[in-house]
């Protein structure tokens, strides 16, 4: 996503939930608060939902007073159900997933609400996740096997079915209104959405 030329985005035409799911990694969440805070084009809405043994609200006071968060505590255990949760509390026109030990670039909002603008008919869009590792053969076989699960994925009409959560944003009023859900009990980071009952 970082790739396409971001100068050209209006301020407010879509606005962005950027939904976060933690669970007791409260110094790696910090990190990506902050880089979300240094965004060229700032989230409207940071929704955290967060199942930790005991709940960060407090210990998140002070990026609260800078960042626009809405904080859910989820006793329930399970990505989908946390995924779930974000998204009911999102108010934007899109939601992006981020994971709470990612470093957002400096354009990761502006990019992806470009990209929408550009796509309008897309319901979810897939971006490039790129591992910040010391080790970079590591980061680079990872890129290579997302690459080729993403290939392996998908469908002729260029559609697919299965996402990874990685770096995903969706129109959020298409999962709302067709209510797409995350299966809650899944344990891995890729999902079959659904309609609920």
């Amino acid at each position: 996503i970082s790739t396409l030329k971001t100068n050209t985005l209006p301020e407010k035409k879509s606005s962005l939930s950027v939904l976060i799911i933690t669970r007791n990694r409260y110094a790696s969440l910090v990190k990506t608060l902050e880089s979300l805070r240094k965004q060229t084009r700032k989230p409207d809405q940071i929704v955290i939902v967060d199942s930790s043994e005991k709940p960060i609200k407090s210990l998140l006071g002070p990026l609260m007073a800078k960042l626009p968060i809405t904080y859910v505590y989820e006793k329930r255990l399970g990505y989908g159900i946390a995924r779930n949760t974000a998204i009911r509390a999102a108010t934007g026109s899109i939601g992006a997933f981020i994971d709470d030990d990612a470093d957002a670039a400096p354009n990761w909002c502006e990019a992806i609400l470009l990209s929408h603008l550009h796509f309008p008919k897309a319901a979810a869009m897939q971006g490039r996740t790129v591992a910040a590792s010391t080790n970079e053969l590591l980061s680079i076989v990872d890129q290579l096997r997302l690459d080729r699960w993403f290939l392996d994925n998908l469908k002729h009409d260029g559609s697919i079915t299965l996402i990874s959560v990685r770096n995903v944003s969706f129109k959020l009023q298409i999962m709302k209104k067709h209510k797409l859900i995350f299966p809650e009990d899944s344990t891995k980071g890729i999902f079959n959405l659904h309609e609920s009952k």
